[in-house]
């Protein structure tokens, strides 16, 4: 599957909230070379959670991440696994302007900052949303 570049796409609240032992082997596929994708599989059944900082929380814990690997994931890892990656994902000229401007001195404090709501503005499309 990392030979044919598919992206794994993980999603450790569920096993979080199932209280699993067993968590998506992110640091296994990140080292073999595999692209990795974080998403909350908001369910009832298995993880009752749309809060994505709250995931990129369980994922520096649990799948081990750094936090460079998990913003990528969670942007670019994302936009990849939908086949978007040239239109959103990052920041690049001739992509939309879709961004998120947080309270941070640094990219660790965004998965370290647990429940807390670090967005101070929400940019969609390049306007300004909130």
């Amino acid at each position: 599957m990392i030979k044919q570049n598919v992206v794994f796409n993980l999603m450790p609240g569920s096993s979080f909230f199932l209280g699993m032992r067993d968590f998506p082997p992110a640091r296994k596929i990140i080292e073999k070379g595999g692209i990795c994708a974080l998403s909350t599989d908001f369910n009832p059944g298995t993880c009752y959670c749309y809060s994505l900082p709250f995931i990129m929380t369980v994922s520096a814990i649990y799948l081990k991440m750094t936090a460079a690997e998990i913003l990528w994931a969670s942007t670019l890892g994302g936009a990849k696994a939908l086949g978007l990656e040239k239109e959103i994902g990052s920041i690049e000229k001739g992509k939309k302007a879709d961004l998120l401007v947080m309270k941070v001195n640094e990219l660790s404090e965004i998965p370290y900052s647990m429940g807390m709501n670090l967005v101070r503005k929400v940019i969609k499309n390049g306007k300004v949303v909130n």
